[in-house]
């Protein structure tokens, strides 16, 4: 009889095993139904309505107008870099596939001069303080860019605005302020 009840009462460690299951799961039920009810009950989403659009529209072309007309209005200063030389992302000449020998890359580089247009003379002293972090970046960039991308017009105008993006992106004190680099004129432009 002992036997009988020692065979029919579960391990400790088994009995332990199903209520922290059971526990988990209880926990991860109520935390379901609970965003649930905060969700479709208790959070009220503001309306949008015509008017309350139509006011945060214009005056956020307002904001918009000032600056452009603040960038606009300033005198632009040019500022010339040296001529620089970057690798591009090198391709691969030869066929690829199983049973095809290694593949060879070819490696491809830019010269390439271009100078600065500056919102206003004083911040090409801020510019030059930055020009190591811009030229890493800048190469960082270019390493990554296929010689097909930079052949095409298009690909020139993304890179005029990668350039001036980089140089923003470090000179600015925050998202709000005017950019301080607003054209890039490339003087030379040659790849290999």
């Amino acid at each position: 009889m002992s036997e009988e009840k020692a065979a029919a009462a579960p391990a400790p460690g088994k009995s332990k095993l199903a209520l922290i299951l059971v526990l988990v799961n209880s926990l991860a039920v109520l935390g379901v139904l609970g965003i649930v009810i905060y969700t479709k009950m208790l959070y009220k989403r503001p309306r949008i309505t015509e008017t309350g659009e139509r006011t945060r529209m214009e005056t956020q072309a307002a904001q918009d107008a000032q600056k452009k007309a603040a960038i606009q209005s300033s005198e632009r200063h040019l500022m010339k870099l040296d001529m620089m030389q970057a690798n591009l992302k090198p391709s691969i000449i030869g066929r690829t596939g199983p049973g095809a020998p290694p593949p060879v890359l070819k490696p491809h580089f830019v010269n390439m001069s271009f100078t600065l247009e500056l919102l206003n003379a004083n911040q090409e002293s801020v510019i030059r303080d930055n020009i190591p972090k811009f030229l890493d970046a800048l190469l960082k960039s270019l390493g990554q860019t296929t010689v097909e991308e930079l052949t095409s017009v298009q690909g020139r105008f993304i890179l005029r605005n990668r350039i001036a993006g980089i140089i923003n992106d470090l000179v600015q004190k925050s998202k709000n302020d005017p950019p301080v680099v607003t054209n890039v004129y490339f003087n030379d432009f040659l790849v290999q």
